[in-house]
């Protein structure tokens, strides 16, 4: 059995979150589906459920892209140590979730959260979502996750094995806030951190219409694009 933490509920910087990765190996570029034609969903509505003012800590937490098949990415080598020791999958994650809803935990902004004016239903406590390096890296490709998130008229999907999927991040917090909208306060769901160097979300043109029409999706539907250095560097050092 493995060892490794599922989750730790803490402060997490951005920038630190994982180290740079430099041993690994440029692969061919994942098929991409084209963008939706469609018009995507509509922005989430407010709740109709009361918020109170939170005055306490405001806790975080920290994921990457999931383990769809743990098979792949957990293999005896120094990248399939680094799935074990960073990285979920996703019934971990849906267990994860399912936790932190029935005690009590609500996502929030993190700009609220920052601003000090983060609001929650009674009785519930804020938290703050990261995924971290939402590129889906070339060394991604053979180990057992999606090689990219596009948008399709039902929200954005994963593109696993060269199919669309709901078993990623950004689609199972989607589908479990509809299930639980107390689970959402202010239309928030989480922070997603980007590097440039191997493009965006999976797409390796970091302008492409795709990139622009996912990326104006995400951002008026509660999810929030962060920087995580152009080069995934080290800023400790």
């Amino acid at each position: 059995m493995r060892t490794r933490r599922v989750v730790a509920l803490a402060a997490v910087l951005l920038a630190a979150a994982c180290q740079a990765r430099t041993d690994v190996v440029a692969l061919p570029s994942p098929a991409v589906p084209p963008p939706a034609t469609a018009s995507p969903l509509p922005s989430p509505s407010p709740s109709a459920v009361p918020l109170v003012p939170w005055r306490g800590p405001v806790e975080a937490l920290f994921v990457h892209p999931l383990v769809l098949h743990p098979a792949l990415a957990f293999r005896a080598d120094r990248l399939g140590q680094g799935f074990r020791d960073y990285f979920v999958t996703d019934r971990e994650l849906s267990g994860v979730l399912t936790g932190l809803y029935d005690r009590g935990w609500t996502l929030v902004d993190v700009h609220r959260a920052a601003a000090g004016t983060v609001r929650v239903p009674p009785g519930r406590r804020p938290l703050v979502l990261y995924e971290d390096d939402v590129n889906y890296y070339r060394y991604f490709t053979g180990r057992g996750l999606a090689s990219a998130l596009v948008l399709t008229p039902q929200g954005p999907r994963a593109v696993v094995d060269g199919a669309l999927s709901e078993r990623d991040v950004v689609p199972v917090v989607e589908d479990f806030v509809a299930a639980h909208p107390l689970f959402s306060a202010d239309g928030a769901r989480g922070v997603l951190a980007l590097t440039g160097y191997e493009g965006l979300f999976g797409d390796r043109d970091p302008t492409s219409p795709a990139v622009r029409a996912l990326a104006g999706w995400l951002t008026t539907h509660g999810w929030t694009l962060a920087s995580h250095t152009y080069g995934h560097i080290t800023l400790a050092s």
